[in-house]
Protein backbone atom coordinates (compact mmCIF):
# COMPACT_ATOMS: atom_id res chain seq x y z
CA UNK A 1 0.00 0.00 0.00
CA UNK A 2 1.29 3.46 -0.92
CA UNK A 3 0.60 6.81 0.71
CA UNK A 4 -0.69 9.34 -1.84
CA UNK A 5 -0.92 13.07 -1.19
CA UNK A 6 -3.62 14.09 -3.67
CA UNK A 7 -3.50 17.84 -4.41
CA UNK A 8 -6.80 18.68 -6.08
CA UNK A 9 -7.91 21.93 -7.68
CA UNK A 10 -11.48 20.57 -7.54
CA UNK A 11 -13.34 20.73 -4.23
CA UNK A 12 -14.80 17.39 -3.23
CA UNK A 13 -18.40 18.64 -3.17
CA UNK A 14 -18.16 20.32 -6.59
CA UNK A 15 -19.56 18.47 -9.61
CA UNK A 16 -18.03 15.00 -9.45
CA UNK A 17 -15.20 14.84 -11.94
CA UNK A 18 -12.02 12.95 -12.68
CA UNK A 19 -10.13 14.06 -9.52
CA UNK A 20 -12.81 12.78 -7.14
CA UNK A 21 -13.34 9.53 -9.07
CA UNK A 22 -9.65 8.68 -9.26
CA UNK A 23 -8.95 9.61 -5.64
CA UNK A 24 -11.86 7.45 -4.56
CA UNK A 25 -10.68 4.49 -6.63
CA UNK A 26 -7.03 4.87 -5.60
CA UNK A 27 -8.08 4.81 -1.94
CA UNK A 28 -9.31 1.22 -2.32
CA UNK A 29 -5.72 -0.04 -2.03
CA UNK A 30 -3.76 3.04 -0.93
CA UNK A 31 -3.77 5.63 1.82
CA UNK A 32 -5.02 8.79 0.11
CA UNK A 33 -5.07 12.32 1.53
CA UNK A 34 -7.33 14.54 -0.56
CA UNK A 35 -6.16 18.15 -0.25
CA UNK A 36 -8.21 21.10 -1.44
CA UNK A 37 -8.59 24.85 -1.14
CA UNK A 38 -11.85 26.67 -0.66
CA UNK A 39 -14.37 26.74 2.12
CA UNK A 40 -14.12 24.06 4.79
CA UNK A 41 -17.81 23.47 4.08
CA UNK A 42 -16.72 21.82 0.83
CA UNK A 43 -15.09 18.96 2.74
CA UNK A 44 -17.39 16.01 3.52
CA UNK A 45 -18.95 16.37 6.96
CA UNK A 46 -19.41 12.64 7.41
CA UNK A 47 -16.58 10.73 5.81
CA UNK A 48 -18.10 7.63 4.23
CA UNK A 49 -15.07 7.33 1.94
CA UNK A 50 -11.75 5.62 2.55
CA UNK A 51 -9.93 8.87 1.97
CA UNK A 52 -8.66 11.40 4.47
CA UNK A 53 -9.46 15.03 3.70
CA UNK A 54 -7.40 18.12 4.39
CA UNK A 55 -8.66 21.65 3.90
CA UNK A 56 -5.92 24.21 3.40
CA UNK A 57 -6.26 27.28 5.55
CA UNK A 58 -5.53 30.43 3.55
CA UNK A 59 -5.83 34.20 3.49
CA UNK A 60 -8.86 35.41 1.48
CA UNK A 61 -8.54 37.46 -1.74
CA UNK A 62 -5.94 35.16 -3.29
CA UNK A 63 -6.78 36.66 -6.69
CA UNK A 64 -4.20 39.29 -5.76
CA UNK A 65 -0.70 38.11 -6.61
CA UNK A 66 1.02 39.06 -3.36
CA UNK A 67 -1.64 37.32 -1.26
CA UNK A 68 -1.44 34.24 -3.49
CA UNK A 69 2.33 34.16 -2.89
CA UNK A 70 1.78 34.32 0.86
CA UNK A 71 -0.81 31.56 0.64
CA UNK A 72 1.63 29.33 -1.23
CA UNK A 73 4.05 29.65 1.67
CA UNK A 74 1.24 28.87 4.11
CA UNK A 75 0.29 25.80 2.04
CA UNK A 76 3.87 24.53 1.99
CA UNK A 77 4.05 24.73 5.77
CA UNK A 78 0.68 23.00 6.22
CA UNK A 79 1.63 20.20 3.82
CA UNK A 80 5.23 19.64 4.90
CA UNK A 81 4.44 16.75 7.25
CA UNK A 82 2.11 15.01 4.78
CA UNK A 83 4.67 15.43 1.98
CA UNK A 84 7.38 13.92 4.19
CA UNK A 85 5.44 10.74 4.88
CA UNK A 86 3.88 10.29 1.42
CA UNK A 87 5.22 8.03 -1.34
CA UNK A 88 3.37 9.83 -4.14
CA UNK A 89 2.46 13.49 -4.57
CA UNK A 90 -0.38 13.73 -7.08
CA UNK A 91 -1.11 16.98 -8.92
CA UNK A 92 -4.42 17.45 -10.73
CA UNK A 93 -3.43 20.89 -12.01
CA UNK A 94 -0.47 23.27 -12.26
CA UNK A 95 -2.46 25.52 -9.92
CA UNK A 96 -1.10 23.43 -7.02
CA UNK A 97 2.51 23.30 -8.27
CA UNK A 98 3.66 25.88 -5.69
CA UNK A 99 1.92 24.18 -2.76
CA UNK A 100 4.95 22.03 -1.88
CA UNK A 101 8.66 22.55 -1.37
CA UNK A 102 10.60 21.73 -4.53
CA UNK A 103 12.87 19.26 -2.73
CA UNK A 104 9.98 16.79 -2.62
CA UNK A 105 10.13 16.44 -6.41
CA UNK A 106 13.47 14.70 -5.92
CA UNK A 107 12.62 12.48 -2.97
CA UNK A 108 9.01 11.53 -3.88
CA UNK A 109 7.12 10.30 -6.92
CA UNK A 110 5.50 13.41 -8.36
CA UNK A 111 2.55 12.66 -10.67
CA UNK A 112 0.90 15.15 -13.01
CA UNK A 113 -2.55 13.99 -14.10
CA UNK A 114 -3.52 16.43 -16.85
CA UNK A 115 -7.30 16.25 -17.20
CA UNK A 116 -7.90 19.34 -19.39
CA UNK A 117 -6.06 21.82 -21.58
CA UNK A 118 -5.25 24.10 -18.65
CA UNK A 119 -3.97 26.93 -20.85
CA UNK A 120 -7.33 27.12 -22.65
CA UNK A 121 -9.37 26.48 -19.49
CA UNK A 122 -7.75 29.31 -17.51
CA UNK A 123 -6.83 31.95 -20.14
CA UNK A 124 -6.66 34.73 -17.52
CA UNK A 125 -3.93 32.95 -15.54
CA UNK A 126 -0.84 34.39 -17.18
CA UNK A 127 1.50 32.09 -15.24
CA UNK A 128 -0.36 28.86 -16.01
CA UNK A 129 1.92 27.88 -18.90
CA UNK A 130 5.05 28.51 -16.85
CA UNK A 131 3.74 26.44 -13.94
CA UNK A 132 2.58 23.64 -16.20
CA UNK A 133 5.95 23.52 -17.96
CA UNK A 134 7.74 23.15 -14.61
CA UNK A 135 5.32 20.50 -13.38
CA UNK A 136 5.52 18.60 -16.68
CA UNK A 137 9.31 18.51 -16.58
CA UNK A 138 9.69 17.75 -12.86
CA UNK A 139 7.01 15.08 -12.52
CA UNK A 140 8.26 11.50 -12.67
CA UNK A 141 4.96 10.33 -14.17
CA UNK A 142 2.58 12.23 -16.47
CA UNK A 143 -0.94 11.06 -17.27
CA UNK A 144 -3.38 12.73 -19.64
CA UNK A 145 -7.08 12.18 -20.14
CA UNK A 146 -6.88 12.05 -23.94
CA UNK A 147 -4.50 11.34 -26.80
CA UNK A 148 -5.09 14.82 -28.24
CA UNK A 149 -4.09 16.38 -24.92
CA UNK A 150 -0.90 14.29 -24.81
CA UNK A 151 0.07 15.56 -28.25
CA UNK A 152 -0.50 19.15 -27.12
CA UNK A 153 1.66 18.72 -24.03
CA UNK A 154 4.51 17.29 -26.10
CA UNK A 155 4.29 20.14 -28.62
CA UNK A 156 4.37 22.74 -25.85
CA UNK A 157 6.94 21.34 -23.45
CA UNK A 158 8.97 18.70 -25.24
CA UNK A 159 8.91 14.97 -25.79
CA UNK A 160 8.56 12.57 -22.86
CA UNK A 161 6.53 9.51 -21.95
CA UNK A 162 2.88 10.29 -21.27
CA UNK A 163 0.38 7.59 -20.34
CA UNK A 164 -3.11 8.22 -21.68
CA UNK A 165 -5.74 7.37 -19.07
CA UNK A 166 -9.15 8.17 -20.53
CA UNK A 167 -12.08 9.18 -18.41
CA UNK A 168 -14.55 6.49 -17.36
CA UNK A 169 -17.64 5.62 -15.36
CA UNK A 170 -18.05 4.51 -11.78
CA UNK A 171 -18.41 0.72 -11.49
CA UNK A 172 -21.39 1.20 -9.16
CA UNK A 173 -23.10 3.83 -11.31
CA UNK A 174 -26.26 1.70 -11.50
CA UNK A 175 -26.43 1.72 -7.69
CA UNK A 176 -26.55 5.54 -7.72
CA UNK A 177 -30.23 5.61 -8.68
CA UNK A 178 -32.26 7.36 -5.99
CA UNK A 179 -35.69 8.93 -5.81
CA UNK A 180 -35.40 12.51 -6.99
CA UNK A 181 -36.29 15.24 -4.49
CA UNK A 182 -39.22 17.52 -5.26
CA UNK A 183 -37.00 20.41 -6.39
CA UNK A 184 -35.66 18.12 -9.14
CA UNK A 185 -38.98 16.55 -10.08
CA UNK A 186 -40.42 19.91 -11.10
CA UNK A 187 -38.14 19.75 -14.14
CA UNK A 188 -39.13 16.16 -14.94
CA UNK A 189 -42.93 16.20 -14.66
CA UNK A 190 -43.47 18.50 -17.63
CA UNK A 191 -45.48 16.34 -20.02
CA UNK A 192 -42.97 17.28 -22.72
CA UNK A 193 -40.06 15.56 -24.41
CA UNK A 194 -37.01 16.12 -22.20
CA UNK A 195 -33.51 16.72 -23.54
CA UNK A 196 -30.93 16.60 -20.74
CA UNK A 197 -27.38 17.79 -20.22
CA UNK A 198 -25.48 17.16 -16.97
CA UNK A 199 -22.12 18.80 -16.27
CA UNK A 200 -20.43 22.14 -15.77
CA UNK A 201 -22.04 24.99 -17.70
CA UNK A 202 -19.74 27.54 -19.28
CA UNK A 203 -18.69 29.32 -22.47
CA UNK A 204 -18.02 25.99 -24.21
CA UNK A 205 -21.79 25.38 -24.33
CA UNK A 206 -23.43 25.89 -27.71
CA UNK A 207 -26.42 27.96 -26.61
CA UNK A 208 -27.21 28.91 -30.20
CA UNK A 209 -27.75 25.22 -30.93
CA UNK A 210 -30.01 24.84 -27.89
CA UNK A 211 -32.08 27.82 -29.03
CA UNK A 212 -32.33 26.31 -32.52
CA UNK A 213 -33.59 23.03 -31.01
CA UNK A 214 -36.29 24.88 -29.07
CA UNK A 215 -37.33 26.85 -32.15
CA UNK A 216 -37.71 23.74 -34.33
CA UNK A 217 -39.21 21.44 -31.68
CA UNK A 218 -41.54 23.39 -29.36
CA UNK A 219 -42.64 20.12 -27.74
CA UNK A 220 -39.15 19.75 -26.26
CA UNK A 221 -37.90 21.11 -22.94
CA UNK A 222 -34.14 21.30 -22.37
CA UNK A 223 -32.79 20.72 -18.86
CA UNK A 224 -29.24 21.80 -18.05
CA UNK A 225 -28.04 20.33 -14.75
CA UNK A 226 -24.81 21.62 -13.25
CA UNK A 227 -23.02 24.63 -11.77
CA UNK A 228 -22.07 27.68 -13.84
CA UNK A 229 -18.34 28.07 -14.50
CA UNK A 230 -17.36 31.77 -14.62
CA UNK A 231 -19.98 32.51 -17.23
CA UNK A 232 -23.13 34.61 -17.56
CA UNK A 233 -25.63 32.06 -18.82
CA UNK A 234 -28.18 33.44 -21.30
CA UNK A 235 -31.81 32.88 -20.35
CA UNK A 236 -34.25 31.38 -22.84
CA UNK A 237 -37.80 30.10 -22.51
CA UNK A 238 -37.87 26.30 -22.43
CA UNK A 239 -34.18 25.97 -21.50
CA UNK A 240 -34.09 25.27 -17.78
CA UNK A 241 -31.03 25.96 -15.64
CA UNK A 242 -31.70 23.29 -13.04
CA UNK A 243 -28.66 23.96 -10.87
CA UNK A 244 -26.08 21.70 -9.31
CA UNK A 245 -27.25 18.16 -8.55
CA UNK A 246 -25.77 15.54 -6.24
CA UNK A 247 -24.05 12.70 -8.08
CA UNK A 248 -26.34 10.11 -6.49
CA UNK A 249 -29.25 11.58 -8.50
CA UNK A 250 -27.54 11.58 -11.92
CA UNK A 251 -28.65 8.09 -12.92
CA UNK A 252 -32.27 8.88 -12.03
CA UNK A 253 -32.25 12.09 -14.05
CA UNK A 254 -30.83 10.31 -17.09
CA UNK A 255 -33.35 7.47 -16.84
CA UNK A 256 -36.23 9.97 -16.80
CA UNK A 257 -35.00 11.86 -19.87
CA UNK A 258 -35.87 11.17 -23.50
CA UNK A 259 -32.71 12.39 -25.24
CA UNK A 260 -29.26 13.15 -23.80
CA UNK A 261 -27.06 15.83 -25.31
CA UNK A 262 -23.53 17.16 -25.00
CA UNK A 263 -23.94 20.57 -26.70
CA UNK A 264 -20.32 21.69 -26.87
CA UNK A 265 -18.70 24.14 -29.23
CA UNK A 266 -15.72 22.25 -30.66
CA UNK A 267 -12.83 24.62 -29.91
CA UNK A 268 -9.21 24.24 -28.73
CA UNK A 269 -10.38 23.36 -25.22
CA UNK A 270 -12.98 20.78 -26.24
CA UNK A 271 -10.68 19.09 -28.79
CA UNK A 272 -8.71 17.72 -25.81
CA UNK A 273 -11.74 16.54 -23.81
CA UNK A 274 -12.42 12.85 -23.40
CA UNK A 275 -16.06 13.34 -22.32
CA UNK A 276 -16.80 11.60 -19.03
CA UNK A 277 -20.50 12.27 -19.36
CA UNK A 278 -20.82 10.14 -22.53
CA UNK A 279 -19.93 7.01 -20.55
CA UNK A 280 -22.83 7.79 -18.19
CA UNK A 281 -25.14 8.72 -21.07
CA UNK A 282 -24.42 5.43 -22.83
CA UNK A 283 -25.04 3.45 -19.64
CA UNK A 284 -28.59 4.85 -19.52
CA UNK A 285 -29.43 3.34 -22.91
CA UNK A 286 -31.11 6.59 -23.99
CA UNK A 287 -30.51 8.20 -27.40
CA UNK A 288 -27.40 10.41 -27.13
CA UNK A 289 -26.24 13.32 -29.27
CA UNK A 290 -22.77 14.90 -29.25
CA UNK A 291 -20.51 16.89 -31.58
CA UNK A 292 -18.13 14.96 -33.79
CA UNK A 293 -14.43 15.44 -33.06
CA UNK A 294 -11.39 13.25 -32.43
CA UNK A 295 -12.15 12.23 -28.85
CA UNK A 296 -15.86 11.61 -29.42
CA UNK A 297 -15.22 9.23 -32.33
CA UNK A 298 -14.58 6.31 -29.96
CA UNK A 299 -18.25 6.56 -28.96
CA UNK A 300 -19.68 6.68 -32.48
CA UNK A 301 -21.28 3.21 -32.26
CA UNK A 302 -23.34 4.34 -29.27
CA UNK A 303 -23.77 8.10 -29.75
CA UNK A 304 -25.21 10.11 -32.64
CA UNK A 305 -22.43 12.51 -33.68
CA UNK A 306 -23.13 15.73 -35.56
CA UNK A 307 -20.91 18.20 -37.43
CA UNK A 308 -23.37 21.08 -37.78
CA UNK A 309 -26.50 22.51 -36.19
CA UNK A 310 -28.56 21.30 -39.13
CA UNK A 311 -27.29 17.73 -38.73
CA UNK A 312 -28.05 17.82 -35.02
CA UNK A 313 -31.61 19.01 -35.68
CA UNK A 314 -32.06 16.25 -38.26
CA UNK A 315 -30.92 13.64 -35.78
CA UNK A 316 -33.31 14.88 -33.12
CA UNK A 317 -36.16 14.74 -35.63
CA UNK A 318 -35.27 11.14 -36.50
CA UNK A 319 -35.09 10.18 -32.83
CA UNK A 320 -38.52 11.68 -32.21
CA UNK A 321 -39.86 9.72 -35.19
CA UNK A 322 -38.05 6.50 -34.13
CA UNK A 323 -36.03 6.52 -37.35
CA UNK A 324 -32.57 6.07 -35.82
CA UNK A 325 -31.31 2.68 -34.69
CA UNK A 326 -30.24 2.43 -31.06
CA UNK A 327 -27.92 -0.06 -29.38
CA UNK A 328 -29.63 -2.37 -26.90
CA UNK A 329 -29.28 -1.66 -23.20
CA UNK A 330 -27.16 -4.80 -22.85
CA UNK A 331 -24.77 -3.62 -25.56
CA UNK A 332 -24.52 -0.21 -23.91
CA UNK A 333 -23.82 -1.72 -20.49
CA UNK A 334 -21.19 -4.04 -21.96
CA UNK A 335 -19.35 -1.05 -23.43
CA UNK A 336 -19.21 0.93 -20.19
CA UNK A 337 -18.33 -2.17 -18.17
CA UNK A 338 -14.96 -2.14 -19.94
CA UNK A 339 -14.52 1.58 -19.21
CA UNK A 340 -14.71 1.95 -15.44
CA UNK A 341 -12.50 3.99 -13.14
CA UNK A 342 -11.43 0.69 -11.63
CA UNK A 343 -10.04 -0.30 -15.05
CA UNK A 344 -8.27 3.02 -15.36
CA UNK A 345 -6.56 2.66 -11.98
CA UNK A 346 -5.11 -0.66 -13.11
CA UNK A 347 -3.30 1.25 -15.88
CA UNK A 348 -2.18 3.84 -13.35
CA UNK A 349 -0.77 1.15 -11.05
CA UNK A 350 1.31 -0.26 -13.89
CA UNK A 351 2.79 3.18 -14.61
CA UNK A 352 3.53 3.90 -10.94
CA UNK A 353 5.06 0.49 -10.32
CA UNK A 354 7.43 1.01 -13.25
CA UNK A 355 9.19 3.79 -11.30
CA UNK A 356 12.25 2.27 -9.65
CA UNK A 357 12.00 4.45 -6.56
CA UNK A 358 8.76 2.69 -5.62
Amino acid sequence: MKSILYLSHVSWNWTKQRPQFLAEELSAHNEVFYVQEGSIRNCPSNNDHKLSFKHLWHIPLSRYGFIRSINNIIYKIQLFHLCSKSDVIWFTSPKSYNWIFKKFFQSKIAVYDCMDDMIELYPSDKKMKEKEAQLYRNAKVVFSSSAHLSEKLIRRYGDRKITVVNNAISANFSDATEQLPSECMKYIDTGKTIITYIGSISSWMDFELLKAIKAKFPQIVINLWGPPHDFNIPEHDGINLCGKVEYKYVSSILSQSDILIMPFVVNELIESVNPVKLYEYIFSGKPCIAPKYGESMQFQDYVNLYESHEECLQQIGKILNSELSQKSIDECRAFVKNNTWENRVEDIKVALNSIKEL
